[in-house]
């Protein structure tokens, strides 16, 4: 193998590039060539390929047949360094880097080549410092919530993302190279609310082929309205087949990587039935520009030259043998291993409709032993004293006082802190001088301080007035003070809509758990590295509370959620499968008519509970003494 590299490279002279081709080179989840040529799954593309380069015989590897193995084999011709069968070698952006090309990446899927998630540990480098870079975290600011799924960003917006960069260095008069990867078409299928169903087919990955199909329609419709778009090629790939055997298997045996030039100048139709592998793609691609007919262990599938799956018919069983000592991924438990297999033999089973029946079931199945076991039998037959120290009690709006609530008050804080309590909560509300305090609501403040003047008061007014005519304000400064003594406490913040904005002013990052309440702040939180909560005033916000949810925050990186009891218990299921499935930590907060009762309610939700729950809102506890239930 290493001579056969050895050869192809002993003239290696990269040749100026003669034609001067835009590119614009999609990327595709999971795209078979043979679901191109069915015309009623995706009649457009079908139209197109008869106007295209196409390369009719692209075989698959075990090596590649994976989204993170399957993008270094396009980008770079080659396998991960990680497998450490060939040397790592110049990839496709550095090479058109060197010939000027404006280079920019769309991806839509989460966590992919940057990290090498898939159990690998080295960074692979594929030339990402030679392009703009917009991935999942980049995306997700530009889009709602319901514009993702638990894979990534709906391919709708990867379209729209990529025809944006095409008119931007096309007005700034720039030779350029687009990169687009989808994500909708991975395995079972993730069609957007804004897909329409193919009368065809009825299952969530046909219509997400569909709807792939309908957005190359639209985005090519839209290339024709861009001034001075002749000189680009299209180039259509997948990034391997797809791993869904019943609705793969609907379309015939031969399952071949799909790989199309479309040259919006010259709508040469073409057929390349040369045998080769994902490997020699950018190779291809870099010789129709005229750049070169090398890349990494691949070549040109223009010319006759020997590739490597000519030279070696057995390619992938070499390949198999050259990485059986190395291990790759996470060693998984027995339990795990045995769902594992039993799911691999349903899908081969079953079709593509029954085994997603199957897999519904069972998860109801799993629902309803869950709901047994934490709705009745946590309370009903295993009662028993809870130690507070296993929970996280968080002292609400400061924690009571003289049998006050809702104080906010320094003395409240001081009180809860000397009770046990390592999480404090604060309302925080903003003066009319742009200053936060600590207050749960204007009207109640004025109720305890029989305030006179504007709402909101200035911070000078503010702090001249004591609660309740005996305890003291905070203002956001206070609070520094308090918590710069206080390392072991972790301040809980409410009301704050956003978490840059509040981290200008409180001064101990790593001591805040801040409760968010719409989308842009839960990006914010992420970016700035602040630990959160997701209220369920947000939650409400993106009905229904469903699996399809909890995947969408799980993706964005949601590692707590907080909800009134009333909530946790409507919606019990929704919390179950949060705690067990996707190990959120639970808190919750009451909501009772009767204030004086609260907390024997408080006492009765979270011995309920206990093996959902990771803490709540309290305003009072003792720490030294086990709940009794």
């Amino acid at each position: 193998l290493q001579e056969y590299v050895k050869k192809i490279y002993e003239k290696n002279d990269y040749l100026e590039n003669v034609k001067e081709k835009n590119i614009i080179f999609f990327i595709i989840e999971s795209l078979n060539k043979e679901f191109v040529q069915n015309k009623q799954l995706m009649p457009f593309l079908n139209e197109i390929s008869k106007k295209s380069i196409n390369f009719e015989n692209v075989d698959e590897l075990d090596l590649t047949n994976f989204t993170t193995s399957g993008l270094y084999a396009l980008l770079c011709g080659n396998l991960l360094p990680e497998y450490k069968i060939f040397k790592e070698m110049k990839c496709l952006p550095e090479i058109l880097s060197e010939n000027n090309y404006n280079l920019s990446f769309i991806r839509s899927d989460i966590n992919l080549l940057d990290n090498l998630t898939n159990g690998f540990s080295n960074k692979a480098y594929y030339g990402q410092n030679k392009m703009e870079i917009c991935a999942f975290k980049c995306l997700r600011k530009k889009i709602q919530l319901d514009e993702m799924h638990v894979w990534g960003v709906h391919d709708e917006i990867v379209f729209k993302e990529t025809l944006n960069l095409i008119k931007k260095n096309i007005k700034n008069k720039k030779k350029f190279a687009v990169i687009a990867k989808t994500v909708d078409t991975h395995i079972e299928g993730y069609p957007s609310k804004n897909c329409t169903k193919n009368s065809s087919f009825n299952t969530k990955i046909s219509k997400s082929f569909y709807c792939l199909d309908n957005l190359f329609k639209k985005f090519f419709a839209e290339l024709e309205n861009v001034e001075n778009i002749n000189e680009t090629i299209v180039v259509i790939t997948s990034d391997h087949l797809l791993m869904n055997e019943s609705f793969s298997e609907k379309f015939g045996n031969k399952k071949k990587n799909l790989f199309l030039i479309y040259d919006l100048k010259s709508n040469e139709y073409k057929s390349i039935k040369k045998k080769s592998t994902k490997f020699d793609i950018p190779a291809s691609i870099l010789d129709m520009l005229g750049i070169d007919n090398k890349m990494g262990i691949g070549v040109s599938n223009f010319n006759n030259n020997e590739n490597l799956i000519l030279k070696y018919e057995n390619i992938n069983l070499i390949l198999n043998n050259q990485k059986k000592d190395l291990s790759f991924r996470n060693k998984t438990n027995f339990k795990e291993n045995l769902k594992n297999k039993v799911k691999q033999k349903l899908k081969e089973l079953f079709s593509d409709d029954v085994y997603v029946l199957i897999k519904k079931n069972y998860h109801k199945f799993n629902q309803s032993i869950s709901f047994i076991k934490y709705k009745y039998l946590s309370k009903d037959f295993f009662k028993k004293d809870l130690n507070l120290n296993n929970f996280k009690l968080i002292a609400h709006a400061g924690g009571e006082i003289d049998q006050h609530i809702y104080t906010n008050s320094l003395e409240a804080i001081n009180l809860s802190y000397n009770r046990g309590f390592k999480y404090i909560e604060l309302d925080f509300l903003k003066t009319r001088d742009g200053h936060y305090v600590a207050a749960h609501d204007w009207n109640k403040w004025v109720s305890f301080t029989e305030y006179k003047g504007k709402i909101p008061p200035t911070l000078e007014n503010f702090k001249k007035y004591k609660i309740l005519k005996k305890f003291t304000p905070l203002s956001i400064y206070d609070v520094n003070e308090w918590i710069s003594k206080n390392p072991d406490i972790t301040l809980v913040t409410d009301k704050v809509k956003s978490p840059k904005d509040f981290t200008n002013y409180f001064n101990f990052k790593n001591q805040l758990l801040m409760e968010v309440f719409d989308y842009e702040a839960i990006i914010e939180a992420k970016e700035l590295g602040i630990d959160f909560t997701v209220s369920d005033i947000f939650l409400y916000k993106n009905l229904p509370l469903d699996r399809n949810l909890l995947e969408k925050l799980n993706s964005l990186g949601v590692r707590k959620l907080s909800a009134s009891n009333i909530v946790i218990n409507k919606d019990i299921i929704f919390f179950i499968e949060a705690k067990e499935d996707m190990e959120m930590d639970i808190f919750f907060y009451q909501i009772s008519d009767d204030s004086k009762n609260i907390k024997k309610d408080q006492i009765k939700f979270l011995c309920t509970y206990p093996g959902i729950l990771s803490g709540g809102y309290f305003e009072a506890a003792n720490f030294k003494e086990n709940l009794k239930c």
